[in-house]
Order: C-alpha cells, then sequence, then structure tokens
C-alpha cells in the first residue's frame, strides 16, 4: 500500500505542467551506473541526470538539463564527482538560451544517529555563446534516515555566488519526503522556495520538485541530493 501511494502522488505530481499551488514544477530523474567497488582511479559509477522544469511562465518545458560524469567513493565521508552539462532554459517565452557546463562536486557526508548530512560544493564554469560566466554553489541537506523506515523527511538549503563581484545571488530552501523503494532506489517530492537576485531586489518562485534516483548496486543512496 505504501508504495503504491508513493507511486501514485509521483505520476500526479509529473503529469501536472500547470500546477495550481505552485509557479513551477521541477522533475528529475537521475541514474548511477556502478563501476567498481573498490576505492581507485577508476569511477565507483558513472552518472546520468535529466532536469526539466514546467510553469505559466513559458510555454511547456521551460527548461531542459542533461548532466553526465563520474563519481568517485573516495571515504565513507567523502565523495568527488566531475560532470559534463548541457542547459536549454528560456530566457523569455518562446527564446531559448543554451548552457554548457563543467563542474566539480565534492560531498561531505555524516551521521549522528537518525541524522544524516550531506554537504555538496559545486564549481560551475558555465558556456554561453557570448560569454563564460564561473558560479559557486554548497548546499546542506539534513535527513531522517530510521532503520527500516521507508519514509524519510529532509530539509536542504543552497546558496549561489558569483566569484566575479563576491555576492550571493540565488538561494533555494527546500522540504520534503524521501521514499525509499530498496538500498538502491528513491523518490523525493518537496516544496522548493528559490529566492533570485534581480537588479537589486529579490524575487521568490514557489515549487513542486519532485526527483527519482536509482543506483543498481552501490548503496545506500538516501542522503545524497539529486537534481540541478
Amino acid at each position: 500500500m505504501h508504495r503504491f501511494h508513493a507511486f501514485f502522488i509521483l505520476v500526479m505530481f509529473l503529469v501536472l505542467p500547470r500546477p495550481a499551488l505552485a509557479q513551477e514544477v521541477w522533475t528529475l530523474y537521475e541514474v548511477r551506473v556502478p563501476l567498481t567497488e573498490e576505492r581507485s582511479l577508476i569511477p565507483n559509477y558513472f552518472r546520468i541526470l535529466n532536469d526539466y522544469r514546467y510553469g505559466p511562465g513559458y510555454p511547456w518545458i521551460g527548461q531542459a538539463l542533461l548532466r553526465i560524469g563520474p563519481m568517485w567513493d573516495l571515504h565513507p565521508n567523502l565523495a568527488l564527482a566531475t560532470n559534463f552539462t548541457s542547459n536549454v532554459e528560456q530566457s523569455s517565452p518562446g527564446v531559448f538560451e543554451q548552457e554548457f557546463r563543467g563542474e566539480l562536486e565534492p560531498h561531505l557526508r555524516w551521521r549522528l544517529g537518525d541524522l544524516s548530512f550531506n554537504n555538496r560544493h559545486r564549481l560551475e564554469m558555465r558556456r554561453f555563446p557570448a560569454e563564460t560566466r564561473w558560479r559557486y554553489r554548497t548546499q546542506l541537506r539534513l535527513t531522517i534516515q530510521r532503520p527500516e523506515a521507508v519514509w524519510a523527511p529532509f530539509v536542504s538549503d543552497e546558496i549561489f555566488a558569483d566569484p566575479s563581484t563576491g555576492t550571493w545571488n540565488q538561494h533555494r530552501l527546500t522540504a520534503g519526503l524521501s521514499y525509499l523503494y530498496s538500498a538502491n532506489a528513491r523518490t523525493d517530492i518537496g516544496y522548493l522556495l528559490r529566492s533570485k537576485l534581480a537588479g537589486s531586489a529579490w524575487e521568490s518562485d514557489h515549487v513542486v520538485s519532485v526527483s527519482l534516483v536509482f543506483n543498481p548496486k552501490v548503496a545506500p543512496i538516501l542522503t545524497d541530493p539529486a537534481g540541478d
């Protein structure tokens, strides 16, 4: 019954491109292909992630992102990923902007009883048709992961910085639930409040975020954040 409820909620969010209670819906799908369980120069797995965003401010899909790259589990408390990302986003209705990114992404992980922490850092080199920009992001995610529980509440907070100006220009606060299908797969459903600096003023978006993460062998993956 719990599995049916989780599947039903997931399907409902995926098929609603014009949500009544949110300005946007973000859907994320991540697969981690296992390569080795040893700690060596060979990555432990290869990640493939798609991120699609829908909302009333643009026709149908407002953003489509593809991220691929290897990830190493260097230590039980430390992982390192390198990513190539292709992103297409509607800068205004019907006008698409292409972006390519090279990313360096370390993860710090630790546990305290039933609490799991993941601190993700990401340095991005962003290539646009007319310019190259740099961006730094850091996210802290806290998950309550009780033994044998299939539902796990989580909160996360992520901030974005522009190294060229030394200023913070975006903030994402998320609260939600993870449903653990097994040690290798989960669904996250959450509410995300995104604040962006537009000129000298901050603007906010209300987002429903749904993600599906699958990893055939390397486990557990419950506390690793997914998505852009």
